[in-house]
């Protein structure tokens, strides 16, 4: 087709009928072949985007399965001209371990050709999705993640409002409360909703040092299925499960044992031995579960979420009087610290800033002073080392990346020397004895440890 229009300017007139519509025909049939290139280079636009997000390096094949290398032009004799320069390749990505097959790709939000979700999928939601559904959702529930991994795709392309404002959610709690009132008050959400309504609660009082504001309804507190069977039932649910996890029963029966068989315990308050006992029965539930996931059922998340409710509505104040005993200066240190395991090792939040706002406060307790000149943390240390050994590993695996991570690692070379704790082996016995396993493949003690043992 030819770009210009050539005619005689003596005949354009408006009375040449014939030429006026000859020009009007050019025109249309410019405007028409523009509009093809300009889709067609979009489309070429889009699909090097997707190459280039694909896990594994893009090498196009001939027609006899043979690859190509970079395009180039010919020159007429058939040898390659001098002047051009080869197409750009693709750069190289590292696959994703455990990424499955290419065909993924497609149920993965990356390409949208058929405008499935209620809002404009762009790249950087494509992305946000992406990581939301292969490595933040897997990794932040305890317990069944495919579900939940499940809902909040469902959620997050069905509902603007949820993948809209999940920034104004996170950083202004005032914007939450009015997408609550919009859709007429806690209760009228659906059951997952709400749980997720009241850990965001949970985690905004974490960031402002304050009580959650919103409180569980009955309603939702009914439809934990097993609520009754892990924090007040007494039977012992451990010794019901196969043979073959009898080297990991053995050890999950060991945890919290060393709490309750302290001479300090009895002196604490009656709400941090619940607070204790509720901690034994649902991390020894956790870990079970983490086994045989056959025995969990589709509200097990929610247990946690009661558990971590219940600590962030109560504050101890230590009972600094001329006859206090180490017991009254443990409830706030216990508090904070079984607060900090339950997201840095059951939520999994410890790679995310939140954690600073819970080891920072720990660590101001523990450098607090009593009614002499000591702080809390030597008299922890004088009457109840291996359990001050538990406060600070927890801190220090929550800590890391952040620059109180020092200060906990400073406290465990000093108190690894004190206790004569040799080897990684007899740390795992100390640490068991409270609250700690180790998981494969999952950074966290180990690699402190091995920290510690440098720095001494």
């Amino acid at each position: 087709m030819a770009e210009f229009l050539f005619i005689d300017y003596q005949d354009d007139q408006l009375q040449n009928l014939s030429l006026q519509r000859r020009k009007r025909e050019f025109t249309q049939k410019a405007r028409y072949r523009k509009e093809r290139l300009a889709a067609m280079g979009r489309l070429k636009s889009s699909t090097l985007v997707l190459r280039h997000r694909l896990p594994l390096a893009y090498v196009p094949l001939g027609l006899d399965g043979a690859e190509l290398g970079p395009t180039t032009k010919s020159r007429p004799d058939g040898g390659p001209s001098g002047t051009d320069t080869p197409e750009p390749e693709a750069p190289q990505i590292i696959p994703v371990v455990n990424f499955g097959s290419p065909r993924r790709l497609s149920g993965d939000g990356f390409v949208d050709p058929f405008a499935t979700t209620a809002f404009p999928m762009t790249g950087s939601m494509n992305s946000f999705f992406h990581q939301l559904r292969h490595f933040t959702i897997p990794g932040a529930y305890p317990v069944e993640q495919s579900r939940m991994t499940v809902w909040w795709w469902q959620q997050g392309t069905s509902q603007p409002a949820i993948a809209g404002n999940v920034e104004a959610a996170t950083a202004h709690t005032k914007g939450v409360e009015a997408l609550i009132e919009l859709n007429g008050g806690v209760e009228a959400l659906d059951h997952m909703a709400q749980s997720e309504i009241y850990h965001g609660d949970m985690l905004n009082a974490i960031l402002t040092n304050t009580r959650p504001t919103l409180s569980p309804t009955a309603t939702w507190r009914s439809k934990i299925l097993q609520e009754e069977k892990i924090f007040h039932s007494t039977s012992n649910f451990i010794t019901g499960f196969a043979n073959q996890f009898k080297k990991d029963l053995s050890q999950l029966s060991c945890l919290g044992t060393s709490f309750f068989a302290a001479p300090w315990y009895s002196g604490l308050e009656d709400s941090m031995k619940d607070l204790l006992q509720w901690s034994q029965r649902l991390i020894q539930y956790y870990e079970i579960a983490r086994l045989q996931t056959s025995i969990t059922t589709q509200s097990d998340n929610d247990l946690f979420l009661v558990l971590e409710h219940q600590l962030m509505l109560i504050r101890y104040t230590p009972k600094l009087s001329a006859s206090y005993t180490i017991s009254d200066l443990l409830n706030e240190p216990l508090r904070v610290t079984l607060l900090i395991y339950l997201n840095a090792c059951v939520w999994h939040f410890r790679v995310f800033p939140i954690m600073r706002y819970m080891v920072s406060p720990l660590q101001q307790i523990l450098l607090s002073n009593t009614t002499g000149a000591n702080s809390i943390l030597h008299c922890i240390k004088r009457n109840a080392p291996d359990l001050l050994f538990w406060i600070l590993f927890i801190g220090g695996v929550a800590s890391r990346g952040h620059h109180e991570h020092l200060w906990f690692v400073a406290q465990l070379v000093e108190l690894t020397s004190y206790l004569g704790i040799s080897d990684w082996d007899a740390a795992q016995v100390i640490l068991r004895g409270f609250f700690h396993m180790d998981h494969p493949g999952q950074p966290g003690g180990k690699e402190l440890w091995e920290e510690v043992s440098a720095s001494s």
